[in-house]
């Protein structure tokens, strides 16, 4: 556990994990309050829009699937954390100057949630990669970061209350920065073995003879 817990590359992919999950966690407390009080859907109109973000997810998680083969992990995490951080903007802008209509708040969500689709995959397998013999230790920081960030963002949609929408888009915008940011992270992470392992392999070199 404590070689998990240390390892930068692994925090990295698993605060990323974490932080694109709390953006559902968000969108699962407050789209009820938003979408009914705010926008006037009805108990039946919000649960077909409930269940068309739904089926978003799951189409994003398709569409990694054939793809993640082709593109690898890392791409399709970065797609996914760039849907993310392209749909929170939007949605920030939607709740601030268009509070009553709702063509302009049901795509930046769709955007939020369908991402989740290529974060959850990707951020769990290039987490995981490196621990083959400590999966499940890594598994298990994994659902600690998981579910800790949603205990903590679900309550905090709720601050302006049921007739406010803005706490949900703030946070939705600041854990798609804080992804972004880890995505960052975690590609510096990745590239910085190599280069290591490079300048070993030089060093190394510079001590061979040369052959007669």
């Amino acid at each position: 556990m404590r070689d998990v817990v240390t390892d930068r590359k692994f925090l990295a992919n698993a605060l990323c994990f974490g932080l694109g999950v709390g953006a559902v966690f968000c969108y699962v407390s407050a789209s009820s309050f938003v979408l009914e009080n705010i926008y006037g859907l009805s108990p039946q109109r919000f649960s077909l829009v409930f269940a068309s973000n739904a089926v978003g997810l799951v189409f994003a998680s398709q569409v990694n699937a054939h793809l993640v083969g082709r593109l690898g992990s890392s791409r399709m995490l970065s797609a996914g954390v760039a849907t993310l951080a392209g749909g929170s903007p939007l949605l920030g802008l939607a709740v601030l100057f268009e509070p009553k209509n709702l063509l302009a708040i049901l795509p930046p969500l769709f955007l939020a949630v369908t991402s989740v689709g290529l974060i959850i995959p990707n951020a769990t397998a290039l987490a995981l990669n490196d621990f083959p013999d400590s999966a499940g230790s890594a598994s298990a920081v994994l659902g600690v970061l998981q579910f800790g960030i949603g205990a903590v963002v679900a309550p905090l949609v709720g601050l302006g209350g049921s007739h406010d929408a803005r706490p949900m888009a703030l946070l939705i915008a600041l854990l798609a920065l804080g992804s972004i940011g880890c995505r960052v992270w975690s590609v510096r992470q990745t590239q910085r073995p190599s280069a290591t392992v490079a300048a070993d392999d030089f060093e190394s070199y510079r001590g061979l003879e040369p052959p007669s």
